[in-house]
């Protein structure tokens, strides 16, 4: 528990600094930047899963996102996401958002 604070708090002040610069300016390098969108996919066992997408460009091209732990993200933000593209998805290194909060908790 103690360790999961300990990212948490990490992870809270970079995405407090990240992406202060005024609106404009251009993306970071290696980093893809878009509008988070969540799915919630309801089975028919009654589990359910949350997926988290980066709508990125003009086009509203959506790229999935994929996290090495479990985390709730406050869907509507704009995100800064650096990772490797794998198989139709992002999995993700780094994230920093670039307006409002978007972490809201992390369930390791």
């Amino acid at each position: 528990m103690k360790l999961m604070l300990m990212r948490l708090a990490a992870v809270g002040v970079a995405l407090t600094v990240g992406c202060s610069s005024p609106a404009g300016q251009g993306t970071p390098p290696g980093a893809v930047r878009g509008e988070l969108v969540t799915y919630v996919l309801d089975r028919d066992d009654g589990t359910s899963e949350r997926q988290h997408f980066l709508r990125v460009g003009a086009s509203g091209e959506e790229r999935r996102l994929l996290f090495e732990r479990a985390v709730d993200l406050q869907p509507g933000v704009t995100l800064d996401v650096w990772g490797t593209a794998r198989a139709g998805a992002f999995e993700v290194s780094r994230i920093v958002a670039c307006r409002s909060w978007m972490l809201t908790r992390s369930t390791i």
